[in-house]
């Protein structure tokens, strides 16, 4: 199983030594979050939180996913280079296609495309996007976005987007995988029936388990072969390390850890990675003093 971490809230320069450390001591990937725009109140629930509240502030530091990972692609060789997960239905599917396909370019073929379909509503009002049918709208970004990828001309006309024919060039080299977030029964159907993949949220690993379940079942009613399809889930914060093993025995291809945030300096990050690289045996790791 893979291990990757999880880089958020920290101003944006960190995200580098953080990246570099990562692959450096055996990491898998390196996964960032998306939100466009942070709100200062909302009454939008966090459906990932018993509070309903989110784990970050308004000013915490957001990068722009896209550029971030081009960034980090530059001073990296290895890694995955993830976003978990882009709010999709905010954004053009073309200009999102453009973007990630450079990304994958740029890193020699590592992105990894998590997407979702986004809960806070007064986001969406930010950007004059809708909130409502959000759902089926991602559907046809994503197939508007991995036809462009092919590089051939290509025209729409679909339910919320029409285009005459285009190009978008250079069509990517290696497919970009693209896994569905979310746990709801619509988001664990989507993935099943649309996506390369599954990228769960956070919460605890009874949930997390259940839902684990659910997607073997779905994959299992559409014929899929569970072989071809991505499950990356994230790890409790509390002790990543004990739950890594136990995810492992759930069949999970990719642990997603959490770094801490309550750090003031990125050399306390790497200090807690070479910790946890350590405990986990992976290759380069050292006990950190």
């Amino acid at each position: 199983m893979r291990v990757s971490v999880r880089c958020f809230g920290y101003p944006l320069p960190w995200y580098r030594p953080v990246a570099v450390a990562a692959e450096r001591l055996g990491f898998d990937g390196v996964w960032i979050p998306d939100h466009a725009v942070a709100m200062t109140a909302t009454d939008s629930a966090y459906p990932y939180s018993a509070t309903g509240k989110p784990s970050f502030q308004p000013d915490t530091p957001f990068a722009d996913p896209f550029t971030m990972l081009g960034h980090l692609a530059a001073v990296t060789e290895r890694v995955r280079l993830g976003v978990g997960v882009f709010v999709l239905p905010l954004r053009h599917p073309l200009l999102a296609a453009r973007a990630a396909m450079s990304v994958q370019e740029l890193s020699g073929g590592r992105l990894v495309l998590g997407v979702g379909v986004g809960w806070l509503a007064a986001e969406f009002a930010a950007l004059d996007a809708a909130f409502a049918n959000r759902g089926g709208r991602m559907e046809e970004q994503l197939a508007i976005m991995r036809a462009a990828w092919r590089g051939e001309p290509t025209r729409h006309d679909g339910r919320w987007y029409r285009f005459d024919e285009l190009i978008i060039a250079p069509p990517v080299s290696t497919p970009i995988p693209v896994l569905i977030g979310g746990a709801s029964a619509p988001a664990l159907e989507r993935a099943v029936r649309i996506g390369d993949g599954w990228y769960a949220p956070p919460g605890p690993l009874d949930k997390t388990e259940a839902s684990i379940r659910e997607v073997s079942d779905r994959l299992a009613r559409h014929g899929r072969d569970r072989a071809s399809f991505q499950i990356v889930v994230r790890a409790p914060e509390a002790a990543p390390a004990d739950a890594i093993p136990i995810l492992a025995d759930l069949g999970v291809d990719e642990t997603v850890v959490n770094l801490p945030r309550n750090v003031a300096h990125p050399d306390e990050i790497v200090a807690w990675l070479e910790r946890l690289a350590a405990a986990l045996g992976r290759g380069g790791a050292h006990p950190a003093a």
